[in-house]
C-alpha cells in the first residue's frame, strides 16, 4: 500500500516503517498556540478519493474544513462498517 508520506515506498499490512531518516519531512511539525491537538486517522479498504495534500509540498499535513469533514462523514456512512476504522489520539502542545 502506498504511503503519502514516504513518497515512492509502498509496504505490506504489517511490515515495519522505514528507518526515521527516509522520511519525506524531518518531524510532525506543531505550530500555534499551546493546548491539546488531536489526531484522526482513518483506514479504509480503498481510496476514498479526497485530495487533501496540501498545496505546498514542504508542509506535511493540513487542517480540514468544516465542508472536508462533512464529505468525508457522507463517504464513511456509504461504506460497510468492516471496510473502514477510525483511530484517535491527542498530545498536549506545551509552551517553551
Amino acid at each position: 500500500m502506498p504511503l503519502m508520506v514516504y513518497p515512492g515506498y509502498s509496504f505490506a499490512c504489517w511490515s515495519q516503517l522505514p528507518a526515521p531518516g527516509w522520511f519525506a519531512y524531518d518531524s510532525f511539525a506543531v505550530t500555534g498556540e499551546p493546548g491539546r491537538e488531536h489526531l484522526l486517522a482513518i483506514i479504509t479498504e480503498e481510496p476514498l478519493g479526497l485530495d487533501w495534500m496540501p498545496l505546498d509540498s514542504r508542509i506535511p499535513a493540513r487542517t480540514l474544513s468544516p465542508n472536508d469533514i462533512d464529505s468525508l462523514l457522507k463517504l464513511l456512512q456509504d461504506l460497510e462498517g468492516d471496510r473502514w476504522t477510525a483511530l484517535s489520539t491527542f498530545f498536549d502542545v506545551l509552551a517553551r
